[in-house]
């Protein structure tokens, strides 16, 4: 990848589901599901600092996605 494939070159969808990078525009969402599902996701979630909030770890997700997008570790999608 290293940097070179656009957003929408990384989606993926089929009958059922459209898969694609985290964008911007899911924060809310993202912030509502984390907030109402904390007690299932805690033992796969790493502690967030003292302090942060929910929307915090939305925008560490979202740097983390772009970083590994743009240097081609790794590629988080949402669905």
């Amino acid at each position: 990848m290293g940097g070179t494939a656009s957003l929408p070159d990384l989606e993926r969808r089929t009958r059922r589901m459209l898969l694609r990078p985290l964008a911007p525009s899911d924060g809310a969402e993202f912030t509502r599901v984390l907030t109402g599902s904390r007690a299932e996701w805690a033992p796969w979630m790493p502690s967030a600092p003292a302090g942060s909030t929910d929307a915090d770890i939305f925008e560490q997700e979202l740097a983390r996605s772009a970083y590994g997008r743009e240097a081609g570790t790794h590629l988080r999608l949402a669905g």
